[in-house]
């Protein structure tokens, strides 16, 4: 049992492990906001997507300085790249979203689950050679 505990301490001190947790938690609370906004509040997707995309930048900005990349300190320069990044997920999540429902014929919520495993790894990349970079690659 002691190994086992072991093994998962140090499983959890990787940043992509670290980065992937903290990515299913913020796309459970995204996608849970854009369900809600969709069909509950009856918004368009669009509008659902930037509402529930803000949430989730807020709280991935706060799980990722504090815990997957380890960089207590808030820099304005960090919290640029960041939203930056964002950003670009943003719309390249509106854009994929969009083919999946207005060319391929997808459902929306399907179209979104679809849509994030792209976002997902250009989020990956971008925040940990950027906006979170320790001396890698890109500055």
């Amino acid at each position: 049992m002691e190994r086992k505990a072991s093994f998962l301490s140090s499983l959890l001190k990787q940043e992509t492990i670290k980065f992937l947790v903290v990515g299913v938690l913020n796309t459970l609370v995204g996608y849970g906001f854009f369900y809600i906004c969709y069909t509950v509040a009856e918004w368009s997707y669009p509008l659902s997507l930037v509402i529930s995309h803000i949430i989730g930048v807020v709280n991935s900005f706060l799980w990722n300085s504090k815990w997957t990349f380890n960089t207590a300190e808030i820099k304005l320069s960090r919290v640029l790249k960041f939203c930056l990044v964002y950003l670009v997920t943003l719309f390249l999540n509106l854009a994929t979203l969009s083919f999946f429902v207005e060319w391929v014929g997808v459902e929306v919520l399907i179209a979104q689950l679809l849509s994030l495993f792209i976002t997902t790894a250009v989020s990956f990349f971008g925040h940990k050679y950027w906006s979170f970079n320790k001396g890698r690659i890109i500055k």
